[in-house]
């Protein structure tokens, strides 16, 4: 149980505005008492109004999560080659349209300055809330093709505008049927390009979203290790658009070793200065086709590997991911062949949703690789290269 944290008397005529209008709404309901008491947590929207939310932390260390799995950005992303239309919907309220069983409300209670109350509908801030959503969401909309969900956020998508329009009335009619509403103001209605899970989608592919962009742009130069990291977790959801990623963050990655004493250099900056620079001008990468030849390109150095998965669409070869990574204080010492193998497994194992189960062309520029997976040749090979061969094998 949490003591009452005051709330300040400037945002206090706000607050009780705010739930009196989720009172009236039945989103929660007044209480006298419960086992579990937690405290208001106000956020500030973009419009410059209020969100009430509830600090749940105590509650969650106590709840058994939902484990449905959220997907991943790269399984939202893979699904819209051939697509030219594309809808945007945002549902109103997202969590709170999902009713809370009465044997669980007692668990959301929170106190006010205006009294005690808890939830009928599931609050934002639980632990259990987005997988809980995601499997709701994924269960009304199974079935109807061409629609990317991730929680409150649905694209309906379609290579033409009749197809586009016989989906988005499936989805409509869906949405319907289980009492679900939708935010007007933020959907977007048979565009060529829409905004989805921080990327701009569009017929050409999918790029980084102008906002992310210029928000990294205005970070200034790190200050501590904690904003170094920071900085790395903006720019790293990023990773598949900058193919030298590794190789550039080398020296801010060396910040945030172990005991590591701080010591901003002009390589750091340097460092910074290019991610910026490498964002700015990202390339806009192809969706994902099935049907198209797929190539992998992997490359070594001694302190980092690379890759490029691309694909040759009509006639032209275009970058649908880059990966990089650093390489180890170990693997730095294995020889050059080594070095180049092991980017070859890294690579397909990287981008094992892709590629298992596909033809597909692994391309590199060291010509002894291509006796990796021969049983024939004479010499002694490394055992860590005969495990390479069989992990490679599966492909």
């Amino acid at each position: 149980m949490q003591p009452l944290r005051r709330i300040p008397f400037a945002l206090r005529d706000d607050v009780t505005k705010d739930l009196q209008a989720q009172l009236d709404a039945g989103i929660f309901e007044p209480v006298n008492a419960a086992p579990w008491i937690s405290n208001l947590v106000i956020a500030t929207k973009k419009s410059g109004g209020i969100r009430t939310c509830v600090d749940l932390r105590a509650v969650n260390k106590a709840v058994v999560p939902d484990k449905y799995p959220l997907p991943t950005a790269e399984e939202l992303t893979a699904q819209f080659h051939g697509s030219t239309i594309f809808t945007k919907l945002d549902l109103r309220q997202g969590y709170l349209q999902v009713p809370l069983h009465a044997a669980s409300r007692d668990l959301t209670t929170f106190v006010t300055h205006a009294g005690v109350f808890r939830y009928t509908r599931m609050p934002f801030g639980l632990n259990s809330a987005p997988s809980c959503f995601q499997k709701v969401m994924s269960t009304i909309l199974a079935g109807i093709p061409g629609v990317a969900v991730y929680l409150d956020d649905i694209v309906v998508h379609g290579p033409d505008l009749h197809i586009h329009d016989c989906r988005l009335h499936r989805v409509f009619s869906a949405l319907l049927q289980n009492n679900l509403t939708l935010n007007g103001g933020k959907c977007t209605f048979a565009a060529p390009a829409v905004e989805f899970v921080g990327f701009r989608l569009s017929a050409k592919g999918i790029a980084p979203l102008m906002s992310n962009i210029e928000a990294v742009h205005r970070i200034p130069e790190p200050t501590s290790a904690s904003q170094v990291a920071s900085f790395l977790g903006m720019t790293a959801y990023y990773l598949r658009f900058l193919p030298h990623y590794s190789q550039t963050t080398a020296p801010l990655r060396q910040l945030l070793k172990k005991d590591e004493p701080w010591a901003w250099t002009a390589a750091c900056s340097d460092a910074v200065r290019s991610l910026k620079s490498q964002l700015s001008t990202a390339p806009v990468l192809a969706h994902f086709d099935p049907v198209c030849p797929t190539i992998v390109t992997c490359d070594a150095s001694a302190g980092a590997l690379g890759a490029v998965l691309s694909q040759l669409q009509n006639g032209i070869e275009r970058p649908v991911a880059f990966a990089s990574r650093a390489l180890s204080p170990t693997e730095q010492r294995y020889s050059v062949g080594e070095r180049e193998a092991l980017a070859c497994v890294w690579a397909c194992e990287r981008w094992h949703l892709y590629l298992y189960g596909r033809l597909f062309t692994l391309r590199t520029d060291h010509q002894s690789l291509t006796t990796l997976l021969s049983a024939s040749g004479t010499g002694h090979k490394p055992l860590r290269l005969h495990r390479w061969a069989d992990r490679l094998r599966q492909y």
